[in-house]
């Protein structure tokens, strides 16, 4: 009885502390819910500690196959995932419940959308070999996604931006293959300034100073154009693009304060196309990497039963059109980007 009353009395305490964990918390812990949870408990469950459904949910069950989990491998017994128990679960030394290191392949996948410990791992590990330059967020955006592609690229493993077994310990291996410097940049002589003022270049100039312009636009990313000294349409626009970009009256006009920023060290740079709704459209007939992410993700949710083969077909369009009417988007079969943003949501309404 006295037993009851205190299992009943720690699942309390639990209940009360999850309530104030976060949606998204870098940790996994009792009350977090997601994909990562789940590839917790079939992992545990492989290693003998978990019994339960691999339902991804952070139970008081899961509670307690993690802290036996952890007993077993000598880590801090206070039954929350963190990195250090992340890495020895998913690991091929982990000692199972019998006491023994378990040989048997494990089953990870760590893709867009994901969050936890697993990742801030993995944005460490890129970041450690020169891939990853963004902050450690325990978020598996865009950037981790194509620093995934780029390292799975140079270290002659499929590269399709998805963290599973292989790349995992390809990862942490010593002998990784870690992204080059970038080249040392040769300062151009035609790239600094030397005209007094007042100063004003406009469509139709020609001469050594809008040669210098282009230098410089072509530079930061705005002009692709021939580096010609003739103050043409495309050099129009691409002075018109830095303006917006650095917060200059936007004309098309180079004036002192053009000038100015354009040879500032501080100058903004034109910014990288990331996916927007004009662009991401996933739809039927479709195939390759990120169709695979979407019926797994489905699959995860309960909306697609099938193979995840990365075609989008009949069945994946209405697993799509149930997801999207059960979460309130336009039901229409196509993943664009807010359909795709809310697939990856851990807070997706699962089916």
């Amino acid at each position: 009885m006295k037993k009851r009353m205190l299992a009943g009395l720690v699942c309390a305490v639990l209940i009360v502390s999850a309530a104030l964990i976060p949606a998204v918390a870098e940790n996994l812990k009792y009350g977090a819910q997601g994909d990562q949870v789940a590839q917790a408990q079939k992992r545990l469950a492989q290693l003998g500690f978990y019994a339960d459904k691999a339902d991804g949910k952070f139970g008081y069950s899961t509670f307690l196959a993690v802290k036996g989990f952890q007993v077993k491998n000598a880590l801090t017994a206070d039954g929350v995932i963190g990195e250090a128990t992340v890495r020895k679960l998913y690991s091929t030394g982990a000692v199972n419940q019998a006491g023994a290191a378990d040989p048997s392949a494990y089953s990870l996948r760590v893709s867009y959308g994901a969050s936890g410990p697993a990742v801030s791992l993995i944005q460490k590990w890129l970041s450690d070999l020169n891939y990853y330059s963004g902050p450690i967020e325990a978020k598996f955006g865009y950037s981790t996604f194509l620093a995934v592609k780029e390292f799975q690229q140079r270290n002659a493993l499929t590269s399709d931006g998805v963290v599973g077994p292989q790349t995992w310990m390809r990862l942490q291996d010593p002998a990784a293959v870690p992204k080059p410097p970038a080249p040392p940049v040769t300062p151009d002589p035609a790239a600094t300034p030397t005209p007094a003022p007042p100063l004003r270049l406009a469509y139709g100039d020609a001469g050594a100073l809008v040669l210098q312009a282009q230098t410089a636009l072509a530079n930061l990313g705005y002009y692709t154009g021939i580096l010609d000294g003739k103050y043409g349409y495309s050099t129009f626009q691409a002075v018109r693009e830095f303006q917006r970009v650095n917060t200059l009256k936007v004309d098309g006009v180079i004036g002192a304060l053009t000038w100015a920023k354009l040879f500032d060290p501080a100058a903004l740079p034109k910014p990288t196309a990331a996916p927007t709704a004009s662009v991401l459209r996933i739809q039927y007939g479709n195939e390759g990497d990120l169709v695979v992410q979407i019926q797994t993700r489905l699959t995860v949710l309960g909306y697609y039963e099938l193979a995840v083969d990365g075609k989008f077909g009949y069945s994946t369009y209405l697993a799509v059109r149930a997801f999207q009417a059960k979460n309130a988007l336009n039901a229409d079969g196509i993943v664009g980007q807010l359909t795709w943003d809310r697939l990856m949501d851990a807070g997706a309404i699962p089916k």
